[in-house]
């Protein structure tokens, strides 16, 4: 995708930021920001603005996997959450929602600024 506008960019920081914060205070996973690209069960391969992984299955990975950037281990994120700028479609982020969901995701915020809402997705 092309670069964001600078404010989707700032929104996109902040909440990368915070869910950093708390995944490094709570210690019971990794966070990722929206450059990092996830190969789902489904073969679809994503980039959340932000993600959290549970340790214990990003430690299943091994090392080396995941330190090779040419080549993508298949894990969905166990919390998603997607920012609609602009550029985006709600149908679309709708869709890109349920497929996290239905590929292993246990959480999703779809946080729309633009209506300024969010959308809660939880398995079932």
């Amino acid at each position: 995708m092309a670069p964001c506008k600078p404010m989707t960019g700032r929104r996109n920081a902040k909440i990368a930021q915070r869910l950093s914060n708390w995944a490094e205070a709570d210690g019971t996973g990794e966070c990722f920001d929206s450059s990092s690209l996830f190969s789902l069960p489904n073969g679809a391969k994503r980039s959340p603005d932000a993600s959290w992984i549970l340790r214990g299955r990003w430690e299943q990975i091994p090392e080396a996997a995941r330190n090779q950037a040419e080549r993508f281990e298949e894990i969905c994120p166990d919390f998603v959450i997607e920012l609609r700028s602009l550029s985006d479609r709600l149908p679309d982020l709708k869709e890109k929602m349920e497929e996290y969901i239905a590929n292993g995701a246990r959480l999703g915020w779809l946080l729309d600024s633009i209506d300024n809402f969010a959308i809660i997705y939880r398995p079932g």
